[in-house]
């Protein structure tokens, strides 16, 4: 992949390849989630290959905690980019704690193991192609944040769009759940279920709000 150049730091070249770094970890994470989930719809278990992406996700949940501590001490001993530092920060703060919510999710899933009918396993396919596709738009929009900020409007847009996709899919699964015959605690653990990885896609759209407020503060 291509280093970033992000003209926002100038000639700090540290800081460019920690945020570069960091957002294709971001970038990661949302890939291994889309696996993981699939493959767990597809096989109807937690084999190999999910127990082996679960783990990747949490080493780089790590990883981007020392990244972000990293960017972060940069950035407020050197005192750089003064005006902006703050959205800078919100933004790498924001980014982590949503791979955070990706290793929470998948952990929780490889431990309850939800039983998905099989009526469902179409839609939640198309969920989760929703969620990684808003989650991309965010590491796009992140990104243009820093190198092309006429580029963040556009992302910002495919990522509500991706969300209302996601929260379409989740709607008319929870509607097929309640109106099956399942006893009622599987239903209400598939609801919980379906909500637990729609609200990731609701939290991409929460961090490509703050991005169109940062774009703005930095017209100014």
């Amino acid at each position: 992949m291509a280093h970033l150049s992000l003209p926002l730091f100038g000639k700090t070249r540290f800081v460019e390849r920690g945020i570069d770094e960091f957002l294709n970890a971001v970038s990661e994470a949302g890939l291994l989630f889309g696996l993981t989930v699939v493959g767990y719809v597809q096989v109807g278990k937690i084999d190999e290959d999910c127990k082996r992406h679960q783990e990747r996700v949490t080493t780089i949940e790590k990883r981007c905690d020392d990244l972000r501590r990293s960017i972060e001490a940069v950035l407020l001993t050197q005192m750089l980019i003064p005006e902006t530092r703050g959205d800078v920060l919100s933004l790498i703060d924001l980014l982590d704690g949503i791979v955070d919510r990706i290793k929470r999710e998948l952990l929780s899933m490889t431990i309850e193991r939800p039983h998905l009918p099989e009526s469902l396993h179409a839609d939640l396919v198309l969920l989760v192609e929703a969620i990684c596709a808003a989650l991309n738009e965010m590491v796009c929009g992140s990104r243009a944040y820093f190198s092309d900020q006429r580029a963040v409007r556009h992302h910002v847009h495919k990522i509500g769009f991706y969300e209302s996709e996601a929260d379409a899919v989740a709607i008319r699964m929870k509607q097929l759940i309640f109106a099956s015959t399942d006893n009622l605690a599987e239903k209400m653990m598939l609801r919980d279920f379906i909500d637990s990885l729609d609200r990731i896609a609701d939290q991409a759209e929460d961090i490509g709000d703050r991005l169109s407020i940062f774009t703005l503060r930095r017209s100014f």
